[in-house]
């Protein structure tokens, strides 16, 4: 299965960001230190940036379909049942009965009866959750990928850590000063582990693909 037209911009994006910050792995022994360190820390975070709009952008495709295809033709995916089953609400018991009770407007009532307004509740959730995200932690990614039908043993656990390690270090180097980042940063090391987080993500769009083409049209 190829992948997505986004995974796809994603990689150029990144490309774009190689060249114009890493100048092939700033090999230049012309280039100041401290303008490398600088150029580094930029494509890190930039990059961090990039990943993280492609997973967010991937997620809202799968959920939007999903919604579209419950409302067109009453389908139920794997995408939506997770979405219910992960969406952090307590859904209430039907209501007792089809006519409201005294003071209850019918419009409010007919919601307690409705299957397709407990899926909008969750879907409300979710968009919450999406729309608060701010990283690719493993808490960040646990939390929109199993919402949409992920599961555990779809994620690859070394991947899944170095997501994990590169959203603590973008952390650090966004936060902190110039003078205080701890981190030892060389260019080509730091591309080649991006590089790394590319084949899972890719991986994972491929998975998203599928879940895509299996809701039918």
């Amino acid at each position: 299965m190829d992948s997505s037209e986004r995974y796809q911009q994603l990689g150029e994006a990144l490309g774009l960001l190689r060249r114009h910050l890493l100048l092939d792995q700033l090999d230049d022994s012309a280039i100041l230190e401290e303008e490398i360190y600088t150029r580094v820390r930029a494509f890190l975070v930039l990059a961090h940036a990039e990943i993280e709009s492609f997973i967010e952008d991937r997620v809202k495709e799968v959920v939007l379909k999903a919604n579209k295809i419950w409302k067109n033709d009453q389908k139920v995916s794997k995408s939506l049942l997770a979405l219910l089953a992960f969406s952090g609400r307590e859904m209430e018991k039907p209501a007792p009965s089809l006519n409201p009770a005294r003071a209850a407007p019918q419009t409010k009532w007919d919601k307690k009866l409705s299957l397709t307004e407990r899926i909008n509740i969750a879907t409300r959730a979710f968009h919450d959750v999406l729309n608060n995200n701010h990283g690719i932690k493993e808490e960040n990614l646990l939390h929109l990928l199993l919402p949409i039908g992920i599961e555990v043993n779809d994620l690859d656990i070394l991947w899944l850590t170095n997501m994990n390690d590169f959203g603590k270090k973008r952390g650090e180097i966004a936060h902190l000063s110039f003078y205080k980042t701890q981190y030892q940063i060389e260019p080509k090391n730091e591309y080649d582990k991006i590089f790394f987080l590319l084949e899972g993500l890719e991986t994972l769009d491929k998975t998203l693909e599928t879940f895509l083409e299996n809701m039918g049209a």
